[in-house]
């Protein structure tokens, strides 16, 4: 169990290599040991073999989604590294030492960062509490920071900045018409990256004259999105330049061999995405802060700004609660921007 989640672990690292590709090149357990045992923060690994499974069965068995279980895993990491450096057990951790922790990353980063911080270590050690190799959860006395916010920060980009950027990358080569439409897909569909990347072929289909695109989100949810008309040209001349028409069941967006304009049959990761669109974007001149999640706040906006409901937008992000939706609504910056202008001297 200890091994197969170390694996997993790994893999988070590197999203050009699929799970199955690299457990073709561990042959046996004792490899798997010997390789990734050294990622387990060092006061766990003086607590004991215990703890040690204890906290990998924690990632395995309670974190599911694999980019929550990334996300947990570097914030309780660079807790449990800066308690290795204290030289204190791992029992001997308590309330102040978490609470000093957490009031370092609150003035090194930010308030958000602290309290995604925290409400990690109060998973991992709630689970360590749960299975008796705790008495208690140290973390939960620890008062997370205040901090509250209206519209998120996000950086959203203008309508015409979405088409200038789009109409700027180069169509006469595979990786150029790939880019273009997965840029275009995350402007017109709102789809966060992971979904985008997760696309097959087949995934974009037709039902009653109407074309649609299933989204796999988080949490294992299916989202249906109808596909608006001018995606619709940027998805058909991408699959016929590139001949994936031809192959259903197979990645919609994929990487490419080394520097080559030659497909790969694996998907595009995440991170090779979040690098293509800084290419994108710098060269086309816009804000270097664009990132993939740029387009998810901008299409909700741009909706929102063209009379969309928010309920509507709700459904089309695919959000739990309204107030999430809210976040990304910038519409309200341009209607403050015009109340103070009436401040004449």
């Amino acid at each position: 169990m200890l091994c197969y989640l170390i694996n997993c672990i790994y893999l988070l690292s590197d999203d050009s290599y699929t799970m199955k590709d690299k457990m073709k090149n561990l042959h046996n357990l004792d490899e798997f040991e010997a390789e990734f045992r050294p990622l387990v923060p060092g006061i766990i690994n003086q607590a004991g073999e215990e703890f040690i499974l204890c906290y990998m069965n924690f990632f395995i068995t309670v974190v599911r989604n694999p980019n929550t279980r990334e996300s947990y895993l570097n914030s309780c990491n660079h807790f449990f590294e800066w308690a290795t450096e204290k030289k204190l057990g791992f029992l001997e951790i308590t309330a102040p030492l978490i609470s000093s922790y957490i009031d370092i990353v609150e003035s090194d980063y930010c308030p958000m960062t602290a309290k995604h911080r925290l409400y990690s270590l109060r998973q991992v050690f709630d689970y360590f509490a749960n299975t008796g190799l705790m008495e208690t959860n140290p973390s939960r006395t620890v008062k997370a920071p205040r901090f509250s916010r209206r519209e998120g920060a996000t950086p959203v980009l203008a309508p015409h900045q979405v088409l200038t950027l789009i109409e700027s990358i180069e169509t006469d080569t595979n990786k150029g018409m790939r880019d273009r439409t997965m840029i275009a897909v995350m402007a017109y569909v709102f789809a966060r990256v992971s979904a985008v990347c997760s696309l097959k072929v087949n995934d974009y289909h037709d039902r009653n004259g109407v074309k649609y695109l299933r989204l796999h989100e988080k949490g294992g949810k299916e989202h249906l999105m109808p596909v608006h008309h001018e995606l619709i040209n940027y998805l058909d001349a991408y699959l016929i330049k590139t001949g994936l028409h031809k192959e259903p069941a197979t990645p919609l967006f994929r990487s490419f061999r080394g520097r080559s304009d030659d497909l790969t049959a694996k998907a595009i990761g995440r991170v090779s995405t979040y690098r293509m669109i800084k290419k994108r974007a710098l060269a086309c001149g816009l804000n270097a802060d664009v990132t993939c999640h740029t387009f998810r706040a901008t299409g909700i906006t741009t909706y929102l700004a063209n009379f969309g409901s928010l309920e509507e937008a709700q459904k089309l992000a695919n959000h739990a609660s309204p107030n999430t939706t809210k976040l990304y609504d910038r519409t309200s910056q341009d209607a403050i921007i015009e109340e103070v202008e009436k401040v004449k001297y």
